[in-house]
C-alpha cells in the first residue's frame, strides 16, 4: 500500500526519509497541508466532500475501484482529486488492480503526469513487472508514460534491485535512447535507487561505463538531486569523495563541479572548504575552482576576489578574477557599479590586483564615455595599463566625439611626444576608415607572475 513509510533501501541516513519519489512526495505533502488547513472548518469547507478522517483506505472490488478511479479522473477540484488519488493508491491490492487499470486505460489522457506516479507507486508494490509490461505496451502518452515507468522502476529497485536492473538492463553501451524515451527514465530510476542505497562502487562503475556524454551528464544531475532529497547533501559529497581521480570521462570532476556549485548556493564557506580539501591533490582539481567561486562572485564579489587571491597562481584563477571584476563593473545597477569602482580604487594599491585590474577599469570608463577617468587611470598606472598604447586609443575615440575636449586634456597634461604622435596616427586611421583596435582587456599586465599559462 502507498503509505509514508521508511525506505526499504539499505543504508539510508537521516531521521525518517520517505521512500517516495520527489514527484510523489511533492504531491502528497501538498495534499496533507491542504487537508490540515481545511480540517475542522465550518461552512467555509462546504466544497469538500469529507474531512481528513474520511480519506483512509477503502474496501473495493475491481468494479468499485474502476468506478472510483474514473471519478478521480473526472474530478476538477485539484485538492479533492489528489486526496482521492492517494486514497485509491492506499486501497489498491491485487484483487481490485484490474479495475484501476481498466479505468486508466479508458481515459489516461486526463491524468496529470505527476499524478500518475501516485498510482504507479502503488501498482509497483503489487506487480512491478506487470506494471511495466502494460505501460510500455499499452500507454501512448510520452509524458505520462515516462513518469509512470520511472516511478515503478524506482519502487521496484528499492525492494528487489537485482530484478529491476535485470528488467531494465542498464548496460550503458553508448547512447541509450532519445532523451524523452521511457527506457531512459527507467534506467535513471535504477541509478537513483543504487545512489539512495549508497552503493558507491556500483554507482561509480555504472557512470564510468556510460560512453555518451549527454546521457552521463543528464543522469548524474538527476541522481544527485535524488541523493540530496533522500539522504542529504553530505551523502552526495561522500559519493563524490569516493570517486577516484582516474575514473573514466573525468567523472570525479564532472560530479564535484555540480556538488560544489550546490554547496556554494547554500553555504559559500562549505563549498570553499570542500574545494580546499582537493586543491593540489590532482592537476584536474583546478577545473572545479570556477564552480566554487562563481556564485559568491555575483553576490559578494569583494570576498570572492580576496579568496581567489589566496589560491595558487595560474590562468584559471586569473581568468576568474577578470570575469568577476568585469561583471561587477558592468552591472546595470548604478549603486553596484559605484561599489565596484570604490573597491577598484582601494584594490589597485595592491600590486597583485593592480596588474590584473587596471586594464579592466580603463576599458570600463572608456565604454562608459568617461574618458577623463579612463585616461587618469592609465596615466597613474602606466605599466599595468600599457599606457603608451592605450592612451592614444582612448584619446582618439574621445576626439571622434568631441575633439575640443580631447585637445583640452592633451594641453592640460604632459603626455609626451610619442603618445601625441600615436594619437594623431590613430585619428588619421579613423579618418581614412581603417579598422582600429579598441582598448584591450588583459587579465595580467606587464608584471604577470604566470607567463607560462599553466595552473599550479
Amino acid at each position: 500500500m502507498l503509505r509514508p513509510a521508511l525506505s526499504r533501501a539499505p543504508g539510508l541516513r537521516g531521521a525518517t526519509p520517505s521512500r517516495w519519489s520527489p514527484a510523489v512526495l511533492k504531491a502528497t505533502l501538498l495534499i496533507l497541508a491542504l487537508i490540515s488547513s481545511t480540517a475542522g472548518c465550518g461552512d467555509g469547507s462546504a466544497g469538500r466532500s469529507q474531512g481528513a478522517d474520511g480519506y483512509g483506505p477503502l474496501d473495493l472490488d475491481a468494479a468499485a475501484m474502476e468506478a472510483k478511479v474514473t471519478e478521480m479522473l473526472e474530478t476538477a477540484d485539484v485538492v479533492d482529486r489528489h486526496r482521492l488519488a492517494v486514497q485509491l493508491a492506499d486501497s489498491l491490492d491485487a484483487s481490485n488492480l484490474p479495475g484501476a487499470i481498466a479505468a486508466l486505460d479508458a481515459d489516461l489522457a486526463r491524468i496529470d503526469p505527476h499524478e500518475i506516479r501516485i498510482l504507479a507507486h502503488a501498482w509497483a508494490e503489487i506487480d512491478p513487472k506487470g506494471a511495466l509490461d502494460h505501460m510500455l505496451e499499452s500507454w501512448k502518452f510520452p509524458r505520462i508514460n515516462n513518469q509512470a515507468v520511472e516511478e515503478v522502476v524506482y519502487t521496484w529497485a528499492q525492494s528487489d534491485s537485482a530484478a529491476a536492473r535485470a528488467y531494465v538492463d542498464p548496460t550503458f553501451d553508448g547512447p541509450i535512447a532519445p532523451p524523452r524515451s521511457p527506457t531512459k527514465f527507467m534506467q535513471v530510476a535504477v541509478l537513483k535507487a543504487i545512489a539512495v542505497a549508497e552503493d558507491w562502487d556500483q554507482l561509480t562503475g555504472f557512470f564510468a561505463a556510460i560512453e555518451d556524454q549527454g546521457d552521463r551528464e543528464f543522469w548524474i544531475t538527476r541522481v544527485m538531486v535524488e541523493m540530496n532529497r533522500v539522504n542529504g547533501i553530505e551523502s552526495v559529497k561522500e559519493w563524490i569523495d569516493s570517486i577516484p581521480w582516474d575514473a573514466p570521462h573525468d567523472l570525479k570532476v564532472s560530479a564535484m563541479r555540480r556538488g560544489v556549485n550546490w554547496y556554494a548556493h547554500q553555504s559559500v564557506d562549505a563549498a570553499q572548504d570542500w574545494y580546499l580539501e582537493v586543491e593540489g591533490a590532482h592537476p584536474k582539481a583546478v577545473e572545479i575552482l570556477p564552480d566554487t567561486v562563481q556564485a559568491q562572485g555575483l553576490r559578494e564579489p569583494a570576498k570572492a576576489l580576496a579568496w581567489l587571491k589566496e589560491r595558487p597562481e595560474g590562468p584559471t584563477r586569473d581568468r576568474l578574477i577578470v570575469e568577476i571584476v568585469h561583471g561587477w563593473l558592468g552591472r546595470a545597477q548604478p549603486d553596484v557599479v559605484k561599489e565596484a569602482r570604490a573597491w577598484a580604487e582601494t584594490a589597485v594599491e595592491d600590486p597583485f590586483f593592480q596588474e590584473r585590474i587596471v586594464g579592466l577599469v580603463v576599458k570600463h570608463y572608456t565604454d562608459s564615455v568617461e574618458y577623463t577617468e579612463a585616461l587618469d587611470w592609465a596615466r597613474r598606472y602606466p605599466e599595468a595599463a600599457r599606457a603608451d598604447k592605450v592612451i592614444p586609443v582612448v584619446l582618439a575615440e574621445w576626439a571622434t566625439f568631441n575633439r575640443a575636449d580631447a585637445d583640452a586634456y592633451i594641453a592640460e597634461h604632459e603626455l609626451g611626444e610619442e603618445i601625441q604622435a600615436a594619437f594623431e596616427k590613430q585619428l588619421e586611421r579613423r579618418r581614412s576608415g581603417e579598422q582600429v583596435t579598441r582598448t584591450r582587456i588583459q587579465s595580467g599586465g606587464q608584471g604577470s607572475t604566470n607567463k607560462g599559462g599553466q595552473d599550479r
